[in-house]
């Protein structure tokens, strides 16, 4: 917001040589920190500041910084740090390694949000995975995005596909009582007690 001088209060603007609008601003941490992209015009640039300036006053400002980090470092830190046990870090080891760090390694934790999760999960699928594996993956970076948000670096876990994170297995089959006479029918006579017996 300008002052009366027509000098803002809060960050600073300059107009580059293409015509487009530069903000950044004085965080929390007294660093400067540039807007992540530059504005068609000086009111779109003025409103980001506002916005910004409104975060640092409530307390919800979060250093940009934190979330630049790439998907694939967190996620190998998060397994190396997690306590668990011997058998469950191989099995988080081997979902990461083969479900989730090729699709959504590259890109920057702030870079992730509900759509690109849509994406990742369809994608596991559409490529035969079983819905079962599907599901462990979805936990996993669901439990990773979780720390990610306690850690400052996001506000939101972008993991918000309803039921995405269970599977049933379908019940197994069982034998009608006629279809278990029928085989106790046709086994061995000294078989014939325990088939009876296994219907029970």
């Amino acid at each position: 917001m300008p002052n009366r001088k027509g000098r803002r209060r809060f960050g600073a603007l300059r107009k580059l040589a293409s015509g487009r609008w530069q903000a950044r601003y004085l965080g929390p941490d007294g660093l400067m920190h540039p807007a992540p992209h530059t504005f068609a015009g000086k009111r779109d640039a003025e409103q980001w500041l506002s916005v910004v300036e409104a975060e640092i006053l409530s307390g919800d400002w979060l250093d940009p910084e934190l979330g630049r980090v790439s998907f694939g470092e967190y996620g190998r830190a998060w397994l190396k740090e997690r306590k668990v046990s011997q058998r469950t870090r191989e099995e988080h080891t081997s979902v990461w390694r083969n479900h989730v760090e090729p699709f959504l390694g590259r890109f920057r934790v702030n870079e992730i949000g509900p759509e690109r999760v849509r994406r990742w999960r369809a994608e596991l699928l559409d490529n035969g995975r079983s819905e079962d594996r599907t599901a462990k993956a979805y936990r996993l970076v669901r439990s990773m995005f979780a720390t990610a948000v306690d850690d400052g670096r996001i506000k939101r876990n972008p993991c918000r596909i309803k039921g995405a994170d269970q599977h049933r297995t379908p019940e197994r089959p069982h034998a009608s009582i006629d279809e278990v006479y029928r085989l106790a029918e046709v086994v061995p006579g000294r078989y014939r007690f325990l088939v009876l017996l296994g219907r029970v």
